[in-house]
């Protein structure tokens, strides 16, 4: 439990570390991954980049858009191994699109 709420506050700290360095000052960013772990409970995502294999773990709000192809979906859905496209906009999720 104590592990894993450092984790969650490490994530947390990366995913803001993310937004303010989006290229050129952008308040929008794009992280494509592959999903690590789900969890509906404290409402996280936490995935691995592609190009990089950068662990980020990802607060999701109650007004995140989820989902997958053309159907909305929740984040119980989310199974690990799935291919996601998480987009921050401003340091928060916006929307989490599974492909």
């Amino acid at each position: 439990m104590r592990y894993q709420r450092t984790a969650l506050a490490i994530g947390l700290v990366m995913v803001f570390s993310l937004a303010l360095a989006a290229p050129g000052g952008q308040e929008t960013k794009t992280v494509t991954g592959l999903v690590k772990a789900v969890d509906v409970e404290y409402q996280t995502l936490q995935i691995t980049e592609n190009g990089t294999n950068q662990e980020f773990t990802f607060k999701v709000e109650s007004t995140t858009s989820i989902t997958k192809g053309d159907k909305t979906i929740t984040l119980a859905e989310i199974k690990p191994g799935d291919q996601v496209d998480v987009m921050l906009e401003k340091g928060k999720i916006k929307s989490i699109k599974v492909k």
